[in-house]
């Protein structure tokens, strides 16, 4: 067998969500847009950080995250959905010799039929003068004093570690988002008041003290990471929704099983079913995880083995305006070489 190409190993994973059954549970029509439109995104040297994003309630539908760290000057996308993007895709390989950990990425809406043009990703990480280029090249400049508040009002271990502007949705958002360090969660988890505070500290008005005693409940589950994410509008004004990501540490297939049986996973479906969050066909996401290793011919004729993996990420729970709505959940797609992969 011949190393596959990246479309090829794209549309493997789609086959088998839909031998699983995942296909017709979470993601209905949108599994068939999205393998006509993903293999033009698929760029880089390798397989791009590729997720499947989909609501745990409600009607199936399917979004797509395509992460790249590394590209190359000229790599362009043949998309009516991104048009315009090739000066700051060489932007992006560039900067990437220099600052390895930089991210940047595209994200496809294809809950309808019409799916708008992408959402750009951007992940600057500990370098933030590389912001303000990157929205001059998006056409965005006024955005940067957005982007930049919010970093300055965020206190210590806050601090954002990427962004998302959605240009195509209502107001156009700029989403502001980052990681939580342990000692954090410890300070929010044993002193509510502490959330408020930071709260306070951005603007973020809508909350209540309800709102506040449901996330030092979220941040109560171990083992598991957990992340943030702000909406901020053209105006300056912040959005209603704020997010929490609680990110799964299990990386095998045979721990991730495990974790929805007894482990982190379980805690945060019981959590979200609790609140209406989620329906009962979630607890079979454990189930859909898929880790595969084939032999395949390199160009000296050698056998090495190639790994194809598609396992739950993390979920992502959101308030509006104080109250909760419907979650997520994320699965990583992958494709590669490294022995280290899982």
């Amino acid at each position: 067998m011949k190393t596959p190409t990246f479309a090829e190993s794209f549309e493997t994973l789609c086959i088998y969500t839909e031998k699983c059954g995942m296909d017709r549970m979470f993601f209905g029509d949108s599994l068939k847009r999205v393998r006509q439109m993903a293999p033009a995104f698929l760029l880089g040297n390798s397989f791009p950080e590729l997720y499947f994003e989909f609501p745990l309630m409600g009607d199936p539908s399917l979004s797509v995250t395509f992460l790249y760290s590394d590209l190359e000057r000229n790599m362009q996308i043949d998309s009516p959905l991104a048009i315009g993007y090739d000066e700051l895709i060489n932007y992006i390989a560039d900067t990437q010799k220099i600052y390895p950990d930089v991210g940047f990425g595209f994200e496809l809406d294809t809950e309808k039929t019409i799916v708008p043009p992408v959402a750009v990703h951007f992940e600057p990480r500990n370098n933030p003068l590389l912001v303000t280029r990157f929205f001059e090249l998006l056409g965005e400049k006024e955005r940067l004093h957005l982007y930049d508040d919010m970093r300055k009002s965020l206190p210590k271990n806050w601090e954002p570690a990427y962004f998302g502007l959605f240009r195509e949705r209502p107001e156009a958002p700029l989403r502001v988002c980052g990681y939580l360090q342990k000692d954090e969660v410890i300070s929010c988890k044993e002193d509510p008041s502490h959330i408020k505070d930071i709260f306070d500290k951005v603007g973020f008005t809508a909350f209540d003290q309800t709102m506040i005693s449901q996330i030092t409940e979220v941040l109560r589950i171990e083992p598991a990471g957990f992340g943030y994410q702000f909406d901020i509008y053209p105006d300056g004004t912040m959005g209603k929704i704020f997010s929490i990501e609680i990110m799964l540490k299990e990386r095998s297939e045979k721990s991730i099983r495990k974790s929805f049986e007894k482990g982190a996973a379980l805690q945060i479906l019981d959590m979200m079913r609790k609140y209406g969050l989620a329906e009962e066909k979630s607890r079979l996401l454990g189930e859909f995880t898929f880790e595969r290793s084939v032999p395949v011919e390199l160009k000296d004729g050698s056998l090495a083995p190639f790994h194809l993996g598609f396992r739950p990420k993390w979920f992502k729970i959101r308030w509006d305006n104080t109250k909760l709505v419907p979650a997520k959940c994320y699965f990583l797609l992958q494709a590669a070489f490294e022995e280290t992969f899982f």
